[in-house]
């Protein structure tokens, strides 16, 4: 298991967080002198989506002058550059909200969305690669007309092979996107893909939903408590599949901060169990308490299953802070046996069991290319496409 003590790592679960009290202000200031590898500490707050809330709590700690320059000078670019890129999403996002609301279709933003709107006041700290609507399936169809009218456009998802293009089609919770220059609107009918084991009841969640209404016009929002657990399974989701994203646990931690009083643990406890999601919601919530000694008002537990962090989830939060080879290869097992067991359960034919195979070791043509650009260049993507260019 890997050690949060030593100072690196201790000022990260600290200064990763967007509130410190003043003692912890305090306890983030004595731990700066005692930093050894400033360039690996930025490293590991890249890597975790963090860095701008580190930069906050540098700031608010007045120790500008103890942390070297090129430290601070490259978080207060990133901090300029993100406070861009988030209004510049907002401004779609709102142009987007008009045009869908002017016509009677309901969407409710989640995560980032939502947080930076509400939870953070604050469009630096918390970078967002895209936009994340909810919208009811009944409305997909006319949603896309209005946008092809508006001269956005429909992004279409490349597959690696036609069989888990039929099999996605049936699994997926965002099967379109909206693309409006820079920005990314992923257009959502669910929370999560279908092949998780737990099974969140989306009818639900618009059921208790609430409407208000903001500047002479109405928006509409998840319920508190459906949010947090929203929140909770985004996070474990992101987390067993080794996609290390701290911020996904300050997301959670300045949310349970903020809206404590309107959260109802009874009702999430019952609701998860409803959903099959209680352990998840377990897991991660255990986890804030554990290493970010956060309070809750009701203990979440539902069987001998829940009562201790399961070690694939507290490796892969530890993972986080300090990887090796071990780990991520351990990892990407997991998260490939996962995804295999899931997709093979949903053909028997042989041709489809074949072309599923081959397309995840030899993805079609169009979809090495479509990953090249939009996962900026990634090592993996990058030797498929130049491969690919090769064999053209």
């Amino acid at each position: 298991m890997i050690n949060l003590q030593n100072p690196t790592k201790k000022i990260v679960v600290l200064g990763c967080q967007y509130t410190l009290s003043i003692e912890e202000l305090k306890r983030f200031k004595l731990l700066i002198p005692l930093i050894k590898d400033w360039h690996k500490l930025y490293q590991i707050l890249i890597r975790t989506q963090t860095a701008l809330f580190f930069y906050k709590n540098i700031l608010n700690s007045n120790s500008k002058n103890e942390v070297p320059d090129f430290f601070v000078k490259n978080l207060k670019e990133e901090y300029i550059k993100n406070c861009i890129r988030n209004a510049k999403k907002n401004h779609d996002y709102q142009k987007l909200k008009a045009v869908l609301t002017s016509n009677s279709i309901t969407l409710i933003p989640l995560k980032g969305g939502y947080l930076n709107q509400f939870v953070y006041q604050d469009s630096g700290v918390r970078p967002m690669s895209d936009i994340d609507v909810l919208i009811q399936k009944s409305d997909i169809e006319k949603v896309k007309e209005l946008i092809l009218t508006k001269g956005w456009e429909m992004k279409v998802f490349l597959f690696k092979s036609k069989t888990l293009e039929r099999i996605s089609k049936n699994i997926t919770h965002h099967p379109y996107s909206i693309t409006t220059g820079d920005t990314n609107i992923e257009l959502h009918i669910g929370i999560h893909n279908a092949f998780r084991s737990f099974n969140v009841n989306i009818n639900d969640y618009w059921k208790r939903s609430k409407t208000i209404v903001e500047k002479s016009n109405q928006a509409s929002y998840l319920d508190k408590t459906d949010c947090l657990q929203h929140l909770c399974l985004h996070a474990y989701s992101d987390m067993i599949s080794s996609i290390l994203k701290l911020r996904n646990f300050v997301d959670i931690i300045e949310f349970v901060k903020l809206y404590r009083s309107e959260i109802d643990w009874k009702k999430l406890y019952k609701t998860s169990k409803e959903y099959n999601c209680l352990n998840e919601i377990s897991q991660v919530l255990k986890i804030c308490v554990k290493y970010f000694k956060l309070k809750i008002d009701h203990e979440i537990t539902g069987g001998d299953e829940t009562k201790k962090i399961s070690t694939v989830a507290e490796m892969s939060f530890l993972n986080m802070f300090s990887t090796n080879l071990y780990s991520q290869i351990f990892f990407i097992w997991y998260k490939i046996k996962g995804r295999l067991a899931c997709y093979y359960k949903k053909t028997k034919n042989a041709h489809e069991i074949i072309d599923l195979t081959l397309g995840f070791v030899f993805p079609n043509p169009s979809y090495i290319n479509d990953q090249y650009n939009k996962q900026n260049k990634s090592k993996f993507i990058y030797h498929s496409y130049k491969l690919l260019k090769l064999i053209k």
